[in-house]
């Protein structure tokens, strides 16, 4: 049967949110406004929507969509984490935070960040980072675990220290990240990390890799 869920009426809840569907085809989707102080706001379903403004003071937002994942309004936490999981990312509005951001595939999509184009499963292009606003303490993107698809970079800009983990790295034609005041870590799980030459560059206070 169909167990999709709709929040269709304005929820302010002090002890959080949680809200699974299963990990097959059933969505959940959010058309009015979302709000914790302390409690955290966790969503699995196979595909997520957010098309309300989704806050939390101190509480971690936990979202995961086996299938698809889209932010048509903002998500915003003071001190919690916000970790979004999905086989395809769509951001459309503003994600913002003072802790940690993780943005990464469910299962070992190959990702593309900074891109014109969709250059993965997972695609993260130049308007959308521009979406993750100045202030988390750390912006990951992949997973030191589970993470062994392809990454390719393309331009991409951060405001923020930024890790990025892939089975493999490669960068694109011209490919360039932007993160001059700040530490950019490039983590290769099961293969290499490559550059375009002297085309490629990495700005930035410091660079792990």
């Amino acid at each position: 049967g169909d167990d999709s869920v709709t929040v269709d009426n304005a929820l302010t809840l002090p002890d959080g949110l949680t809200i699974d569907t299963g990990t097959g085809t059933d969505s959940v989707t959010t058309n009015a406004t979302i709000t914790t102080n302390e409690g955290a706001v966790s969503i699995t379903s196979g595909n997520v929507v957010i098309n309300s403004p989704l806050t939390t003071t101190k509480g971690s937002v936990n979202l995961t969509a086996t299938g698809s994942f889209a932010n048509n309004s903002p998500i915003t936490t003071d001190s919690g984490d916000i970790t979004l999981t999905s086989k395809t990312i769509e951001l459309n509005a503003t994600i913002a935070g003072h802790g940690q951001l993780t943005l990464q595939p469910y299962g070992d999509s190959t990702m593309g960040i900074g891109g014109t184009v969709n250059d993965g499963v997972f695609n993260l292009d130049q308007d959308e980072l521009a979406l993750l606003q100045d202030g988390f303490s750390q912006i990951t993107i992949g997973s030191a675990n589970g993470t062994k698809g392809l990454v390719i970079i393309g331009t991409a800009r951060f405001l923020d220290d930024v890790t990025i983990y892939g089975g493999t790295i490669t960068f694109g034609k011209l490919g360039t990240i932007y993160d001059a005041n700040n530490t950019v870590h490039l983590a290769a799980t099961v293969g290499r990390i490559y550059t375009d030459g002297a085309s490629t560059q990495v700005i930035a206070n410091k660079l792990a890799a």
